[in-house]
């Protein structure tokens, strides 16, 4: 492939060199292809598209068949090419792959493009960001603030879901009942979540 792409013998050496332990395979060049497993033949195939330092990687469910290290390892050499000034683009339905990889994603329906923008906008602006209050409380606690979601943790906490309005009114009625609050801190949906939210209103 290096050959193919108008390398000479000592680039490929230098890329041979560079890139084999980071894919895990260093051990096996000297094996036909046939030997290899399907998670080896993912790492030499993204091998060989990377040799020739091209300035646009394409790649179709570069992670399927792997085992989770060779997942991580994948990934981390991905998010490594693209470091290096190249662009990454690959498809996959593995959502949370594509939230800890990508800085920009597009979602695609019938051929049709439904959105395409970075990871983070995408994430503040589908849905309101709730909150969650955990507080150290008492047993006869009585809480007048709506809320979304109670759950009991042991050693009399609690943690409390609340939409942002009733954030406030929630920390007073906590504070004058004797709690100690132990964190505030927002709910931010999954890149996943908000993927089959917008699924369900098409």
């Amino acid at each position: 492939m290096g050959k193919l792409s108008g390398l000479t013998k000592n680039q490929i050496k230098d890329e041979i060199t560079k890139w084999a332990p980071r894919f895990g395979i260093d051990h096996a060049l000297k094996r036909e292809l046939k030997t290899y497993s399907k998670g080896m033949l993912q790492r030499i195939g993204f091998m060989a598209t990377i040799i020739h330092h091209p300035k646009i990687v394409i790649l179709d469910e570069p992670l399927s068949g792997l085992d989770p290290i060779g997942r991580k390892e994948l990934k981390d050499v991905i998010i490594e090419v693209h470091k290096e000034g190249k662009t990454v683009f690959f498809s996959s339905h593995i959502v949370p792959d594509v939230e800890e990889i990508c800085d920009r994603v597009i979602f695609l329906k019938e051929g049709k493009l439904v959105y395409n923008g970075t990871v983070g906008s995408l994430i503040n602006d589908s849905t309101s960001i709730d909150y969650i209050v955990t507080a150290k409380v008492s047993d006869n606690l009585n809480l007048s603030t709506v809320l979304k979601e109670q759950i009991n943790l042991p050693d009399n906490l609690k943690r409390f879901v609340v939409e942002p309005l009733k954030k406030d009114e929630l920390l007073m009625n906590l504070i004058k009942a004797g709690s100690n609050i132990v964190s505030v801190e927002m709910k931010r949906p999954s890149l996943e979540e908000i993927f089959y939210l917008s699924r369900g209103k098409q």
